[in-house]
């Protein structure tokens, strides 16, 4: 027997014989390695524009990674004290491990709080080439997603326009063309999970093939814990599969009738259907536990958090599915279709997949669904990373969908190009300012999402303040001492440098005057004293300056130099005072204040969220009668 899928579409594998059938010709191979060529050079190409730094969790990785490349363990206490090691992936040390390893059992061996699996995979290349061999790995990883996601397009056999332009819409855009090089667990997750799922369509009849699938759902487990949704829906999806493909007689009727079809047939085709699968999940889930038990004491696969989270699914109430799950989707500050939004396309094609795909899309969707409730009702920290990040294991199945909508709904395509031309500018310039896409504050950096920001929800909103104090000594001087209150750096005693610098706190977008209190002596009047600066980041960006002399200050009494800014949103600010090492200067608190701030928002978020879920279902029933009354019309 066939899936509901295969019966539509035909054996993807005995097409691709009948395709090769005769001899192999430049020209076919071309058309096979195209995906994987072009990814491959886009996203090399993203990479080299960005060349981004190690940030967030990432140096804690590649740590991990170091420590199996040249000690075989994952006993890191030797890896963040060693200087060499450190710089060889993030270009300051020391690094502090504090939330990210820990002594658990009080050997004094710090054992990582991040899956291995990543690292274990990325060692080869950080034994080899550090963290520039690193982000070549996972541009590599993220070329066969985007590859992968081609023949899983291709094995659904969506025509060849609409899968390709559908294909474009997600290896082409945000999340996936900008995140190939970070070295988070998420793309190669994602990985894992197209290959399940090319699987599941077309060769659940191979056991061969129903335990590469299997082992590849364990995996999900390794890249990281909060996966485990995932990889059981890996699981129970190619026992499904294994089992439609065994099925013997007609389909059956009713939920009791096909739920008793498939333990028949699940005892009968144990061998064939359930052990290919069944084992290797043992086998490497295992392997997780023992290694847990090592590690951690306990094959407890939450052990490495108990140290730093005391949270769990469902600390957030309900109105996580407001404040969370709804913010991961359309949160311009850290969701996911503000960034691209062509994808929403796909979620308000969601009924048109299902009217397809019948049943097998359902379950499907009930997975990732699952997922994001789950881990959304835990109240998760959004942290440091860019936007969608925690969806990206998913993120690139929103083609399929999208091809449905373009194959049998013509208005559809109306919508797509617009749609799509902005998600790849949006990509073009997150590309070029990357960390303008890492949520600071209520404002966005982004060249395109900047415009429209104000359209989407933000259902926790980070209120950033609009005034500080950096005292003196609050950040250590780099050159000159801290006494009576006041950084004093003298001459022939203090080389140049900053005396001052700091917070590095969000503010609201206006306009700003910062206060610097100077005084200096034993120096004429024309001579050099300080140069005060209000800088952003990331990455350094000066916003205003101003060079300032001995004659500027009237008295050796502190003199208030004021210095006006505008503060766009989107940076972290910084205040400074460079010591040009000429006489004595004395420098006190650093004030900040707001005198103009930008208007808020002009809808508040709760009438934004409704309007988008509103609109998106009404699109999708009105996507749905389109399909149905072209669905009609095609086959008069």
């Amino acid at each position: 027997m066939t899936t509901k899928v295969e019966q539509q579409l035909g054996s993807p594998s005995a097409a691709a014989d009948a395709r090769g059938a005769g001899s192999l010709s430049f020209w076919p191979l071309l058309a096979q390695l195209a995906p994987f060529v072009l990814a491959l050079a886009a996203y090399t190409a993203v990479f080299l524009v960005m060349r981004p730094d190690t940030t967030g969790d990432e140096p804690h990785y590649l740590l991990v990674a170091e420590s199996i490349a040249f000690d075989g363990d994952v006993d890191l206490a030797n890896d963040y004290a060693n200087r060499e090691r450190t710089l060889r992936v993030v270009n300051s040390f020391p690094l502090d491990p504090d939330r990210h390893a820990a002594d658990y059992d009080g050997s004094g061996q710090l054992r990582p709080l991040h899956g291995v699996g990543l690292s274990a995979l990325l060692a080869p290349a950080v034994g080899l080439g550090g963290l520039t061999g690193a982000q070549l790995t996972m541009v590599l990883i993220a070329a066969l997603l985007a590859d992968q996601l081609f023949r899983l397009l291709r094995d659904l056999r969506f025509r060849r326009r609409y899968r390709i332009a559908a294909w474009v819409a997600v290896a082409g855009c945000f999340p996936l063309l900008v995140f190939a090089s970070q070295i988070y667990p998420e793309v190669p997750a994602a990985l894992l999970i197209v290959v399940a799922l090319r699987i599941m369509v077309g060769r659940a009849s191979s056991p061969v093939a129903l335990a590469l699938g299997a082992t590849a759902g364990a995996a999900l487990v390794w890249l990281h814990v909060r996966y485990l949704p995932l990889a059981m829906g890996v699981f129970a999806g190619l026992i499904l599969a294994a089992c439609t493909q065994r099925r013997s007689g007609a389909a059956p009727n009713g939920i009791r009738a096909t739920v008793a079809s498939y333990v028949a047939t699940a005892k009968r085709e144990w061998r064939a259907a359930i052990l290919p699968v069944v084992v290797p999940f043992a086998v490497v889930l295992g392997a997780f536990a023992a290694a847990f038990q090592h590690w951690y004491g306990t094959p407890n696969p939450t052990a490495p958090y108990r140290f730093y989270s005391t949270t769990n699914a469902g600390d957030a109430g309900w109105s996580f599915l407001y404040e969370y799950a709804l913010a991961d989707v359309l949160s311009p500050v850290h969701g996911w279709i503000p960034f691209v939004p062509v994808h929403w396309l796909g979620l308000a094609a969601l009924g048109c997949l299902l009217i397809r795909f019948g049943w097998p899309a359902a379950a499907c969707l009930a997975v990732p669904l699952g997922y994001e409730l789950i881990l959304a009702s835990a109240a998760p920290n959004i942290g440091w990373g860019l936007p969608a990040r925690y969806l990206i294991p998913f993120i690139p199945l929103i083609a399929i969908p999208i091809a449905v909508l373009l194959q049998h709904v013509r208005a559809s395509r109306i919508l797509f190009v617009p749609l799509l031309a902005g998600s790849l500018v949006i990509a073009v310039a997150g590309a070029r300012d990357h960390y303008g896409l890492y949520p600071i504050d209520d404002s966005s950096r982004i060249y395109g999402v900047r415009s429209m920001a104000h359209l989407f929800p933000i259902p926790l909103p980070p209120h950033p303040p609009s005034s500080f104090v950096l005292q003196p000594g609050q950040y250590p001087p780099h050159s000159g001492v801290v006494e009576d209150g006041m950084v004093i750096a003298r001459e022939n005693r203090d080389e140049p440098g900053f005396v001052m610098w700091g917070p590095y706190y969000t503010l609201k977008e206006g306009a700003y005057k910062a206060t610097f209190p100077l005084a200096v002596e034993g120096v004429p009047p024309d001579a050099l004293v300080a140069t005060i600066e209000v800088a952003g980041s990331p990455p350094g960006k000066v916003l205003e300056e101003k060079v300032v002399v001995a004659a500027d200050l009237k008295s050796r009494r502190p003199t208030v130099v004021p210095l006006d800014f505008s503060m766009p949103g989107g940076y972290l600010i910084e205040t400074r005072v460079f010591y040009h090492g000429r006489g004595t200067l004395r420098v006190g608190p650093v004030t900040v204040r707001a005198h103009a701030l930008a208007p808020g928002r002009p809808y508040p978020s709760w009438a934004l969220a409704v309007a988008w879920v509103v609109g998106t279902v009404l699109f999708g029933w009105w996507f749905v009668r389109r399909y149905r009354r072209e669905a009609i019309s095609s086959s008069a």
